[in-house]
């Protein structure tokens, strides 16, 4: 019984964590998300890329580097202390929130 199960467990994992780390794989010519990093925006700055979107946090951003600082982007956020980097979605303003107006934050109802 043990053997079927960590057999089926094997196999499930074979095939699903593969696709998922091919998706996830960073590119230096596309958006990347660093994540779970102190300071993202300095990680960022020091790395060359431009910011798309950015946490209020600041520990988490999706950059992508600029047309001349392309090549070992990944890497350069890596060595300046991203903690992970991941690929973004290419339609990165689909996955920002609008911020709340004016007019809603001195409002009592919400």
């Amino acid at each position: 019984m043990l053997r079927h199960l960590v057999t089926s467990a094997l196999i499930v994992f074979g095939f699903s964590v593969p696709p998922v780390v091919v998706a996830l794989w960073p590119n230096d010519r596309g958006p990347v998300a660093v994540l779970f990093t102190d300071d993202a925006v300095s990680v960022m700055v020091d790395a060359g890329g431009r910011v798309l979107a950015t946490a209020d946090d600041r520990q988490a951003l999706v950059t992508q580097a600029s047309e001349e600082e392309t090549p070992g982007f990944v890497a350069r956020l890596l060595r300046s202390g991203a903690r992970l980097v991941v690929a973004a979605p290419a339609a990165v303003g689909c996955t920002i929130t609008p911020q709340r107006s004016l007019s809603t934050m001195t409002d009592t109802r919400g």
